[in-house]
């Protein structure tokens, strides 16, 4: 579900696009600060053009993606600073923005997260976390702490087909949103798979839409 909220009156209200975007050769999704009307700050079309201007491998695409990111999120952020600071004071103890990208190269799948946030000076520090065999999961967004309880408590989850398991992870986030009536997580549930023939859904849900186009 992607979440917007309206700092002027303080409301929160549920959109039913998209989180998943899909350009030619790379998905991704992005959490936290996704947009802001003021600046025209929109990293999915930010992301969109750098990932089409780019080339070679997702590594060396995404420091792209970062060059081009970083300006308008900034100036975003000193937006909402100068006029929510309260807004400004939960990105800053939280994260700006967090986001993954999907990709197929060289015969396996390439899956990297990227996070923004605050540092003491005001400026906006970067991490990239890559996956490994090991560690394969990366997971965006509210509801991880519900999905970390569902893995503690089921630690045969894994053994379901891949879109089977990855749904029961979503849907123990939902089903502890409704529990605790937290109002930003839930909706129908999306999921592409990314492999050597390409992109597909195998559930499109509210990405219906896109999924057309």
């Amino acid at each position: 579900r992607l979440t917007k909220t309206s700092a002027a009156s303080g409301s929160t209200a549920i959109s039913d696009g998209c989180k998943i975007v899909q350009t030619p050769a790379i998905a991704f999704a992005v959490s936290a600060l996704s947009s802001d009307s003021r600046t025209g700050f929109d990293f999915s079309e930010i992301a969109r053009s750098a990932l089409a201007a780019s080339g070679g491998p997702l590594d060396t695409r995404l420091d792209v993606v970062e060059a081009a990111l970083a300006p308008k999120m900034k100036a975003a952020i000193d937006g909402i600073r100068a006029d929510f600071p309260k807004v400004y004071e939960t990105f800053r103890k939280g994260k700006v923005g967090e986001a993954v990208f999907a990709a197929w190269e060289d015969g396996h799948p390439v899956l990297i997260e990227e996070d923004w946030q605050i540092a003491p000076d005001g400026s906006i520090g970067h991490e990239r976390f890559r996956a490994t065999e090991d560690q394969n999961l990366l997971m965006i967004g509210s509801g991880a702490d519900a999905i970390l309880r569902y893995v503690n408590l089921n630690d045969d989850w894994w053994k379901a087909p891949a879109p089977q398991a990855l749904e029961r992870l979503i849907r123990a986030a939902i089903d502890d949103a409704a529990a605790t009536h937290a109002d930003d997580v839930g909706g129908e549930i999306a999921i592409l798979a990314v492999d050597a023939s390409g992109q597909k859904w195998l559930r499109a849900g509210k990405c219906a839409d896109t999924a057309a186009r």
